[in-house]
């Protein structure tokens, strides 16, 4: 019986720790053609094959903005109800969809990676 419960915990251990464990991709360091800059890294849980989240960080926010995976045909597009960054044959493009920022019709800003 103690046997059969040591195998229960263990498994039970080795299940928690793989959904628990999540592999990050970058940071990566933009600065766009506005002046605005940001740091994006992304979220890669176990199992999964693509990133699913994302984490945004403006220079002048203490704030982390999550950003989630919405697919793209051929490039990737990770938003919220405020930010949209999208990457499509290397050019990524940084964008306020918030009403401020003329909604889901808001024009991209061209950004560049910059090595820290």
């Amino acid at each position: 019986m103690v046997s059969f419960r040591l195998s229960v915990v263990a498994i039970t251990i080795v299940l928690l720790s793989s959904l628990a464990y999540a592999e990050d991709i970058g940071p990566f360091h933009y600065k766009c053609d506005d002046g605005r800059s940001f740091t994006i890294t992304f979220v890669k849980a176990e199992g999964e094959s693509s990133p699913m989240t994302a984490r945004l960080a403006l220079p002048k926010s203490k704030d982390v903005i999550v950003l989630t995976n919405k697919g793209g045909a051929s490039g990737i597009h990770y938003a919220n109800d405020r930010y949209a960054y999208d990457e499509w044959h290397g050019n990524v493009s940084f964008r306020d969809i918030s009403k401020k920022g003329k909604g889901k019709n808001a024009q991209g800003v061209s950004c560049h990676e910059v090595k820290k």
